[in-house]
């Protein structure tokens, strides 16, 4: 898997992931355009209007679960980014080293510090995603983990006095 496919397979899953978002937010916003109109015309016809659906106080499990979700996320993320790193690791291409000695030289490198750049670029490698972007949807479950078992104490605590 060359460099370039692996980046038009990371577009395409973003590109998918924000058509998903954006589809979530419309179907909200539909639904409070919807509720709104109901208000709208039950006070046309003077009846009475259906009251507002009281949201539930959330449960500390609430938070189990997102952490949850968050966490296994962040982890699969990870996981599919090593993955895709791994199959486009490759050793950067003789070209490759020859524009980037030919760069060094233009910038003032001495012939020394361009042949010993030569002779260690073998080392390098292209096309390496950062695996650590799963790091971030991770450390949002594990905050959520956190809070709910600071709750789960909280309310033992309570429950014990």
């Amino acid at each position: 898997m060359s460099g370039e496919t692996a980046f038009q397979g990371m577009l395409v899953f973003v590109v998918a992931f924000l058509a998903f978002l954006a589809f979530i937010l419309f179907l909200r916003h539909r639904e409070a355009m919807l509720r709104h109109q109901e208000r709208l015309t039950a006070l046309e016809k003077g009846i009475a209007i259906p009251l507002a659906e009281a949201r539930q106080p959330k449960l500390p499990r609430i938070y189990l679960l997102r952490g949850l979700q968050w966490l296994f996320v962040g982890a699969s993320i990870s996981v599919l980014l090593l993955t895709m790193s791994d199959a486009s690791r490759r050793p950067l291409s003789f070209e490759a080293k020859l524009s980037r000695a030919q760069l060094l030289k233009a910038q003032g490198a001495s012939e020394a510090q361009v042949s010993e750049y030569l002779k260690s670029a073998g080392d390098e490698t292209d096309g390496v995603p950062p695996a650590s972007l799963g790091l971030v949807p991770m450390s949002v479950g594990l905050a959520y983990l956190v809070f709910y078992r600071k709750e789960t104490k909280r309310a033992e605590e309570k429950e014990a006095k």
